[in-house]
């Protein structure tokens, strides 16, 4: 589960932004809420502390307190913890363990070397 949530928050750093739910599984068309209650923190404040920790550690702390923001809430009864991203304005990437991935409609697709020098440029314009 923690790389789905790293790769989709730096594909979405790197694309247009997006608005990422944990605790809600998906599955085709099928949207399930599962909460994030089953991880058994001690409280929602340490799933928040411990989640932004793991963001700091993969993009830098800069990079996480400007463009991502995190809040619990509940749907359904259920909590879930709701990441949103800004897009990352910058003239570099973002990249997770020296990869870069871009949000393309509903996919996470990692970038070939030729791909990244792509985006370089149209980031640099």
């Amino acid at each position: 589960l923690e790389s789905i949530v790293l790769k989709s928050i730096a594909s979405f750093l790197n694309t247009r932004g997006g608005t990422l739910v944990i605790g809600v599984h998906e599955r085709g068309n099928n949207k399930e809420v599962v909460g994030i209650d089953r991880e058994n923190f001690e409280s929602h404040d340490h799933y928040e502390r411990h989640l932004i920790q793991i963001l700091k550690n993969n993009f830098g702390a800069v990079v996480v307190s400007k463009y991502v923001s995190t809040k619990i809430t509940q749907i359904d009864g259920i909590s879930v913890c709701v990441v949103t991203c800004e897009p990352y304005l910058e003239d570099e990437l973002v990249y997770l363990d020296d990869k870069v991935f871009v949000r393309t409609g509903p996919r996470i697709d990692q970038l070939t070397t030729q791909q990244v020098v792509e985006l370089v440029k149209l980031k640099t314009k």
